[in-house]
């Protein structure tokens, strides 16, 4: 969902041909995860990069079995507790870790669901239902929204935190229960890793009233001083493709967080992503450059 404001700019990068899945990361032997799991200041748990990852690398392919098309509350809940019943120890283990919000009203009717008896006329064991209440919770809080409805919980791909400027960019695909995520700029061993739970192109009081429901507010870069890392990655990755050395050093710029600014933030991304275009005919064994474009 993150890349859609960039690759929908305009008709610049139409005769741009994709690279061969050959040319990419091939996600049907990705087993390699560079990142692991600790503690992140102020955030619970969060995924860090164990090695610097390059833009448009994998850094996890995830699939699930977890998925339920929303059939109202009292069949969700069914359905989840089945769907937890047929997991594996360790998979169990995954989804009972991850964290969990809700409102009181939303908790209590999932209580009373998990009280009374299913529609086979059978009872939920007593001993679990508090379990089932916090896995109903939390698969609301860590699901992915499906494209033919419904939500798909991926345990590992759960365990990314937010940011409204990501340095991961995922999808998901529906017929595979398959979620694919990269890199959209170089992570720095020991970096946090990041999605976007939301659409990142617009405005700061919007963002931060769309990620209540998650239950915190959003303190990165672009929140508390407007900055775009982003554009400053598209930069790096036009001056690699025209063979300048990139200026490391150089300040990411700063927008404001009125509707203009985006619009400003957006164009100036297409700027930069049209000039890219226009280098990557040039010749490039290990195509560097078409993997910059293509992730930017």
């Amino acid at each position: 969902m993150s890349n859609a404001a960039a690759s929908g700019g305009g008709d610049f990068l139409s005769d741009f041909t994709r690279p061969d899945d050959s040319e990419m990361s091939d996600i049907s032997v990705f087993s390699d995860y560079p990142f692991e799991i600790r503690p992140s200041d102020g955030r619970g748990m969060g995924a860090f990069a164990t090695r610097d990852v390059a833009p448009g690398e994998i850094v996890l392919v995830d699939y699930t079995s977890i998925s339920i098309v929303d059939s109202g509350l009292i069949k969700d809940c069914e359905t989840i507790a089945d769907l937890y019943e047929s997991l594996y120890p360790d998979e169990q283990e995954k989804w009972e870790a991850l964290a969990a919000t809700a409102n009181e009203r939303h908790t209590t009717a999932t209580r009373w669901v998990y009280s009374r008896p299913r529609s086979d006329g059978t009872s939920y064991p007593k001993e679990k239902q508090e379990k089932y209440t916090m896995l109903k919770l939390q698969f609301n809080c860590n699901g992915f929204d499906m494209l033919q409805g419904g939500s798909a919980l991926f345990l590992d791909a759960s365990r990314f935190n937010h940011s409204c400027d990501p340095n991961l960019w995922y999808d998901v695909d529906t017929m595979d229960n398959r979620w694919v995520g990269r890199a959209n700029r170089k992570i720095n061993e020991g970096e946090e890793i990041f999605v976007s739970y939301i659409p990142e192109n617009r405005t700061r009081d919007v963002r931060q009233k769309s990620l209540k429901g998650w239950g915190f507010d959003c303190t990165c870069p672009k929140c508390s001083e407007g900055i775009d890392t982003y554009s400053a990655s598209l930069e790096t990755a036009r001056d690699i493709a025209n063979r300048v050395e990139p200026d490391r050093g150089r300040s990411p710029p700063v927008y404001g967080n009125t509707t203009d600014d985006i619009g400003k933030r957006i164009d100036r991304h297409i700027e930069i992503l049209r000039d890219l275009s226009q280098k990557q005919g040039r010749p490039n064994e290990d195509k560097s450059i078409q993997k910059e474009l293509v992730f930017a």
